[in-house]
Formats: structure tokens, C-alpha cells, sequence
């Protein structure tokens, strides 16, 4: 054994086991920064949960130092990290566990590892942490089949339906229109909704890329729904519901229209059914209609439960990253000369080569609006090389000085294409060379949630090969969801769901939350039944 001890890494890096963060390094561990291969600051953070050791002298001496340090800098640093801190000043041969048989609950649930990388026989060992609360534990082990068999359903009335896999249906806010329909119809049919997997990213030709399924988990709180949205099942258990599914024949697709499928829903022999599926395609699992069932016009003309919608939360990981970003656009948005970022936020680089000081000068002088208020524009990608088109976007945005945060599918970068989008880097995130001209002559203090975001959490938004997942949309949502105006298309599923987000204080920050009582805002539109029809 070249090794005297082995421990589970704790790092939410699969590829490198290193973790970056350098609250980590700094405030927990004092630790100067040192650097991985790719000059990232990072170090090798392990579990002390998880390990194998040999029963040494010099082994036992430092877990008991790892006791009497933590007993004396109560509350700074807990066992693990004055363990972690030891280690690195120990002369101890240790190493890592190999991440891929004994994998943490961030690389197992969260960002796995691609399917050539994955254990062949599975994992060893699942360590269950990196999860927020026992419910959502126990919800991600079921799913993975590594909490027991969930007992078959002999009897009961159970919904299920297919996420969409095309264009919008399959964008973070389809998605969460699909799941907030099929939580009405589950509900005014008394049926048990059966959660589906979700999509995080696209691939070719727009559809799911290979391995992108998650659990509703990965983008929700389930410890939230599951109190508030008692009525369901596990997607695991439609493996006990298949025979009943494929063993009735009685059901009809159904009319795609809400009104008549909701009626259809109701009718003596829907009731009798069991298994209820609205899927995507007609088949022997499909009492669907061709085309997505649960996804554009026909979600919008559905009466929405205000318990339901509550019931959506965000993922707490990601909320802790849009009250990051929030707090960071409000620091930065401030007027007040004294009000400085603090040092744990990343001050952002200007998008306009050479207005840098022109902005802290304004924000010096009180020229940057109210304390803390930004603006919030959805725009689609074609709209920011066209001034037309981007003054049309923005034209409903109150005439006020303060910055804008422009928002859309996939976000905006640091910086800006000149003409058009440079070729992907090899991590999956775009480059970017310059600002365009429409977005310099409409929003000259145009902002991007990137500036803002914590680039020790990218590995929230991003899968195991680096690419961008919906996750980041989430944050640019949420993020936009406390806008003090919000502006865009009413009919895309994307600002759907920030005021989705809106209506059910996602981020609970009564205290900041400065939204506007003007009727224009395009949620109090959409609130007030006078949104844009929705266009499929």
C-alpha cells in the first residue's frame, strides 16, 4: 500500500479533485493560494467522513490533533477543516479516493462524471453530502435506486408526462411551465404526479445532449415541494408503474387544447385509468396528443394555483448564488460613495472598453439611480447587433438613469461579440472580443450576470466537460426576478418564469427587493391578464 491513508475528496471537480474556492483557502483554512496545473487557486479539500487508514501511531495522532484543534477554534473552522489543514502540514503519505468509485454527493448528483469516466460497476461508495437537508437526501439516494426499491403501487391514480425535447419546451422556462401544468392537472384530477427527469443542456440539432437528464433536485427545492406538494412519486417509480400503464387499453389521446384535455381528464374513462401519461408522441406509453402536450399556448390558458406555484422553489445552491450576484448588482448599482463591495465580491469588469471610470465617477456623484435599483431587460441574441431591434426591446424600460442587466437564454458573457459569437473555447463557455455597437448606442450601462457571478461556483452551472447548463439561466432568472423593472417578450417561457420566480420570493430578500408598482412591468402585465399572446 504506497499510501498510509485514503480519503474521499470533497472537491466538486471531478476531473482534477481540486477545489478552487478561495473562501476555502482563506477564511477557513488560512491558507495561501497555491495553484493547479492550470493556474486556478486551488487546493485538494478531502472528507474526513470517508477514509481508509492504517492503524499507525502517526495516523491516530493526527485525527486527535484534528479534534483539539477544532476544540480550540470553535466556530471559525469545523473537525474537517482543521483535518484538511493538518494533512497539508503533515508529512503522512495520503491520497484522494479515486472520485469515480467513491464519489460525493456534488459529483454524484450534481455534475457526474461523463459516461467513458463513469465506474463500470458503479460506485463504491456514495456519500450523501453536498445536499441540502435529510428530504432532498433521501428523495436523490431513491432516485438513484440506492435507498431501497420504493414499494409498488397495487393500487392508486398516478399522472406522469414526457418533458419536451425541441426548442422551447426544452429551455429552463418550458420546462418549468410543463412541471407547473402537470402539477394543476394531477391536482384537479386527484392523481399522484410522478416527477419526470429534466433536461440541463442541448445538444445537436437542438435536442438533449447525451447524459443531461438530472432530478428535480438539481433545479428545484425539494424540501419545499415535498411539504407543500405532498401528491407525488419518484421518477424511479415508473418502473413499478409500467404494467399498469401498458396494460390498459382503453385510453384516446386526447385534443391538445387545455379546456378539452382538461375535460377529457375528467371523463368516466380517464377516471378509470390508473396510469394517466401525457407524453410528446402517440404510442403504447402516450395518452398524449402529437407535440407536446405540456408545453407552449396550451400552459398558458390554464387557471395556475397559487399553492402550486409556491411550491417551485430553487434550488438552494442556486439560490445562494443569485442573492450573491443580487447583492454584488446592488453594491455595484449604489450611489452611495461609502457603500463599497465587500472583499468576498469580485468587482466587475466594465463591458464598455474605456467607460470603467466614467462609471465609478457617476456612482461617486450619485449618477447611478436609486440606492441599489437596476433594470432588467430580456432580449433574444439577434437583438444585440441590431439597434432596431434592441431600441424595440428596450422601449418599455422606464426612462430613468441606472444599469440594465441584460438577460437571455444561455446568458451574456464579460464581454460582447463584435459581429458575431467567436467559436466555443474548449470549456464549453463562449468567448467573447468586444462590445456591439446596438447594445453601446441603447444601453451604455448594460450589465451581464457573469460580471457578477462567484467564478468559484461555475461548477454549478456547468456539467463535467465544462459546458453550460440551465442552471445558469436559473441565476440569470432569479437574478432578474429582483430587478426594480422588468422588461422583454411576455410570450417567452424564459420571462415566464422570472416572474414566476417574482410572484414566489425565491429569494425572500424582502428587506433589497425594490420592485416598481408600475403597471408597464411586463409581470404585472402577465399578472394582471394583459401579457402578449404567447406565440408556439
Amino acid at each position: 500500500m504506497p499510501f498510509e491513508l485514503l480519503l474521499q475528496s470533497d472537491a466538486r471537480n471531478f476531473s482534477s479533485m481540486i477545489e478552487s474556492s478561495p473562501y476555502l483557502l482563506r477564511d477557513r483554512l488560512g491558507l495561501a493560494q497555491n495553484t493547479d496545473s492550470e493556474g486556478t487557486p486551488g487546493i485538494t479539500y478531502v472528507n474526513g467522513g470517508v477514509f481508509f487508514a492504517r492503524g499507525t501511531a502517526a495516523i491516530a495522532r493526527l485525527f486527535e490533533d484534528a479534534w483539539a484543534l477544532a476544540s480550540l477554534d470553535l466556530g471559525k473552522r469545523n473537525e474537517q477543516d482543521c483535518l484538511n489543514l493538518l494533512l497539508h502540514r503533515s508529512a503522512i503519505r495520503w491520497s484522494p479516493l479515486p472520485p469515480a468509485l467513491f464519489p460525493n454527493g456534488f459529483v454524484y448528483f450534481r455534475r457526474p462524471p461523463p459516461p467513458h469516466l463513469e465506474a463500470r460497476e458503479g460506485p463504491v461508495l456514495v456519500h450523501c453530502n453536498w445536499i441540502s437537508g435529510l428530504a432532498a437526501k433521501r428523495y436523490l439516494l431513491t432516485e438513484a435506486g440506492l435507498w431501497g426499491i420504493p414499494a409498488a403501487p397495487a393500487s392508486g391514480r398516478y399522472l406522469t408526462y414526457d418533458v419536451g425535447e425541441r426548442g422551447d419546451a426544452l429551455s429552463l422556462g418550458g420546462q418549468l411551465r410543463a412541471l407547473l401544468a402537470a402539477m394543476e392537472f394531477a391536482r384537479h384530477t386527484n392523481r399522484t404526479l410522478v416527477l419526470p427527469r429534466f433536461f440541463i443542456r442541448s445538444g445537436p440539432e437542438g435536442r438533449p445532449a447525451r447524459g443531461s437528464e438530472r432530478s428535480f433536485a438539481y433545479l428545484f427545492d425539494y424540501a419545499v415541494f415535498a411539504a407543500r406538494y405532498p401528491r407525488h412519486r419518484e421518477h424511479v417509480v415508473l418502473k413499478q408503474l409500467r404494467p399498469l400503464r401498458d396494460g390498459n387499453s382503453t385510453a384516446r389521446a386526447p385534443p391538445l387544447a387545455t379546456s378539452s384535455l382538461l375535460a377529457w381528464l375528467t371523463t368516466s374513462t380517464s377516471q378509470a385509468e390508473p396510469v394517466l401519461h401525457l407524453g410528446t408522441s402517440n404510442g403504447p406509453w402516450t395518452r398524449g396528443a402529437s407535440g407536446s402536450v405540456l408545453a407552449g399556448g396550451a400552459i398558458s390558458a390554464f387557471p395556475s394555483d397559487t399553492e402550486s406555484a409556491a411550491a417551485l422553489q430553487p434550488a438552494p445552491e442556486l439560490r445562494s448564488i443569485a442573492l450573491h450576484v443580487v447583492h454584488s448588482l446592488r453594491a455595484y448599482a449604489s450611489r452611495d460613495a461609502g457603500f463599497a463591495v465587500s472583499t468576498s465580491i469580485r468587482a466587475p469588469r466594465s463591458l464598455l472598453a474605456g467607460r470603467g471610470k466614467a462609471r465609478r465617477r457617476n456612482r461617486a456623484q450619485g449618477g447611478m439611480g436609486g440606492m441599489g435599483e437596476f433594470d432588467c431587460l430580456y432580449v433574444r441574441r439577434e437583438a444585440l447587433f441590431n439597434t432596431t431591434l434592441l431600441r424595440l426591446a428596450a422601449a418599455k424600460l422606464p426612462r430613468q438613469e441606472g444599469p440594465t442587466l441584460l438577460v437571455g437564454e444561455g446568458g451574456f458573457h464579460d464581454d460582447w461579440p463584435v459581429d458575431v459569437p467567436a467559436a466555443p473555447a474548449a470549456t464549453g463557455f463562449t468567448a467573447f472580443r468586444g462590445t456591439p455597437k446596438a447594445v453601446i448606442s441603447v444601453l451604455p450601462q448594460a450589465l451581464s450576470v457573469t460580471e457578477f457571478f462567484p467564478h468559484w461556483d461555475l461548477v454549478e452551472v456547468s456539467d463535467a466537460m465544462g459546458a453550460r447548463t440551465l442552471s445558469f439561466d436559473a441565476v440569470q432568472q432569479l437574478a432578474c426576478a429582483q430587478a426594480r423593472h422588468i422588461e422583454g417578450e411576455a410570450g417567452s417561457s424564459f420571462v415566464r418564469a422570472v416572474c414566476h420566480w417574482r410572484a414566489v420570493g425565491a429569494l425572500s430578500d424582502k428587506a433589497a427587493e425594490s420592485t416598481s408598482d408600475d403597471a408597464s412591468d411586463v409581470c404585472r402585465r402577465l399578472h394582471q391578464g394583459r401579457g402578449e399572446r404567447v406565440r408556439d
